[in-house]
C-alpha cells in the first residue's frame, strides 16, 4: 500500500512507459490489494517486462546523499516562503 517510505520508494509501474519499480494502491481496501497483485502477477508472467521492471528497481538510487539532497531542497524551498 503506497504509505510511508514504500510510498516514497516504489514508483508504480506502468505498461504504456515501461516505467516503475513495483505495484501500489493508495485505497485500504481489499479490492485494491486483489488489483495490485493481480497486476503483479499478469507483468510477472511477461519476463521481458518483469526484467525491466527489476532493472528499472537496480537504476534507483536510494542513498542517505540522494535523499539528503531532496531534504535540503525541500528545507530550502520551505524558507524562501
Amino acid at each position: 500500500r503506497a504509505t510511508g517510505g514504500l510510498d516514497d520508494t516504489v514508483d508504480d509501474f506502468d505498461v504504456a512507459t515501461s516505467s516503475g519499480t513495483g505495484f501500489k494502491f493508495t485505497r485500504y481496501a481489499a479490492e485494491d490489494l486483489v488489483h495490485a497483485v493481480k497486476r503483479a502477477v499478469e507483468t510477472f508472467t511477461d519476463q521481458r517486462t518483469w526484467r525491466k521492471i527489476i532493472k528499472n528497481g537496480m537504476c534507483k538510487d536510494f542513498s542517505w546523499e540522494s535523499s539528503a539532497k531532496k531534504y535540503l531542497h525541500l528545507y530550502r524551498s520551505l524558507a524562501r516562503t
